[in-house]
């Protein structure tokens, strides 16, 4: 019989594999949805390969399916343990489930069979910093950036692994001068946000924080700077652009205020930014009108 396709018992069996390189391909080209497609394929193939198991476990993660991913991240990691990233992934995983002592002895026991490494060390200092304990996770961070910098990293995993330390020491940073700031000590929040933003200057988070900080010491410019740096690294975040037309509103730049506030509005997914930008643009639109006369001053109250 002509034209008539066979498929063997080997091509089934290894079906598994070219899903999930697909998966693999899809995912670095970003196309998440399809990424996640062809690990479903692979897994429906192959449920006891480990990398077919960490593959789709890190997408349900990602998606925030905690429950989902678990079952499959754990079936990973039993079923290779020199598969680190699945032990960091089921360590991440089991932190959202304030699962932490778990999620800790997960760690160790990466680090045990596999030596020190530096995502095992990163994931530890995050669990640490989420779990309110600064001290811990610097220490953590500090040790992931003397194993980036070691001469046993290869140079690809060097330079990953030390912008995966520093943002995880911005974030120490940049928890610290919250903490100062929330005590009064303007001047050493400053320095920390400073430091958070050195270390991590594609974040916005710390320099809208300075930008905070300074504001609240009455630095007009610095402040404005601020907040306008923070804009230009992510000008999709709403409260750098809130946090500007406060402090404009505040030194009577009522018409650059308002449009700090307008663009917040637009901005902002968070029912409680886009209150506070509406209730901001509301005040600056009643000074401004008083200003021109159309309503008269405030009474005096005695």
């Amino acid at each position: 019989m002509s034209g008539v396709a066979f498929t063997s018992l080997r091509g089934t069996t290894e079906l598994w594999r070219a899903e999930l390189v697909r998966g693999l391909r899809r995912l670095r080209a970003g196309d998440l949805g399809h990424a996640e497609r062809h690990f479903v394929h692979a897994h429906r193939c192959a449920p006891e390969r480990p990398e077919v198991c960490f593959a789709l476990g890190q997408e349900r993660l990602r998606r925030g399916l905690a429950a989902e991913a678990e079952p499959l991240l754990r079936a990973a990691w039993d079923g290779d343990k020199t598969l680190v990233a699945a032990a960091c992934a089921l360590a991440r995983c089991l932190a959202k489930g304030d699962q932490l002592d778990e999620a800790h002895a997960i760690l160790d026991e990466a680090s045990e069979k596999n030596g020190p490494v530096i995502a095992i060390e990163v994931v530890r200092g995050e669990m640490f910093l989420d779990d309110g304990r600064p001290a811990e996770a610097r220490a953590a961070a500090l040790a992931a950036l003397a194993l980036a910098d070691g001469d046993g990293a290869s140079t690809g995993s060097r330079q990953t692994g030390r912008a995966a330390s520093r943002a995880l020491l911005s974030r120490v940073e940049n928890q610290s001068g919250i903490d100062l700031a929330a005590d009064g000590h303007m001047d050493a929040a400053v320095f920390a946000f400073k430091r958070a933003t050195d270390l991590d200057p594609e974040w916005s988070g710390p320099v809208t924080n300075l930008g905070a900080a300074l504001a609240r010491m009455g630095r007009f410019s610095p402040a404005r700077a601020a907040y306008e740096r923070a804009i230009a690294i992510d000008p999709e975040n709403p409260l750098p652009h809130l946090n500007l037309g406060l402090l404009l509103r505040d030194h009577g730049h009522l018409c650059a205020a308002a449009r700090a506030f307008e663009t917040a509005l637009d901005l902002g997914p968070d029912p409680a930014d886009a209150a506070a930008a509406l209730s901001a643009l509301a005040t600056v639109d009643a000074e401004a009108a008083r200003r021109r006369g159309k309503i008269g001053p405030p009474p005096n109250v005695s």
